[in-house]
């Protein structure tokens, strides 16, 4: 809700004097080994196997969203409006 969002945007500007922020975004291939029927789908452009974790965190280091998809997606291929 609303109030939340205040919350973290309070305090990201009395914390780290970063205001209107509402997160701190970061990514960060994760190596897996895959399963057997996997195929290709785990597999990135770093010639390895890997899911992708991406995270938003509040003021306090605590998660307020975390994603994990198949390695194979570069970073550019996020959007902000997933389901």
């Amino acid at each position: 809700n609303s109030t939340d969002w205040k919350k973290i945007s309070q305090d990201f500007n009395n914390k780290w004097q970063f205001p209107n922020c509402l997160g701190a975004v970061d990514g960060k291939q994760v190596r897996i080994i895959p399963t057997a029927r996997s195929g290709s789908m785990y597999f990135n452009y770093k010639k390895y196997h890997s899911v992708v974790l991406m995270a938003v965190a509040d003021a306090d280091y605590r998660f307020i969203i975390s994603l994990w998809d198949p390695g194979y997606k570069s970073e550019d291929q996020y959007g902000l409006d997933r389901e």
